[in-house]
């Protein structure tokens, strides 16, 4: 994390202000934004093609999390650190679906529901021509 808290050569509205998205920043970060959901996708423990399932006293509940990339929002801003020149942001909506059975076979039948919604924001920053 960059400690710099001195500003050169910018006003502070150029260092607030979003980058357009037709910058190549800007669109270099929606491409890794859009990867990172892909990834997280992949390696959820819980997914449509690897669902889990539990037994909750009498009944069983089969379950999956998504992070949906339909709700994906990205945002490049510039900094005042050198080292670390800009930070990009993205925002997206993980679900967690469940669907309920009275035995192992008939709880991944569905029908799966949004049992939890969760909004979700990180944080990476450009260092050495990557988002980390």
């Amino acid at each position: 994390m960059c400690m710099h808290f001195c500003c050169v050569g910018s006003t502070a509205a150029e260092e607030n202000s979003p980058l357009d998205p037709d910058h190549y920043l800007h669109v270099h970060f929606s491409d890794f934004a859009r990867q990172r959901i892909d990834l997280l996708n992949n390696n959820y423990s819980g997914r449509p093609d690897k669902l889990l399932l539990e037994q909750r006293g009498e009944a069983y509940v089969s379950s999956y999390r998504r992070a949906d990339p339909e709700s994906l929002e990205v945002l490049v801003r510039k900094t005042r650190c050198e080292t670390s020149p800009f930070i990009g942001v993205m925002r997206f909506t993980k679900r967690t679906f469940e669907s309920n059975g009275g035995c192992p076979e008939s709880a991944p039948l569905g029908p799966y529901h949004v049992i939890r919604k969760q909004y979700v924001t990180e944080i990476f920053r450009y260092d050495q021509n990557q988002w980390r």
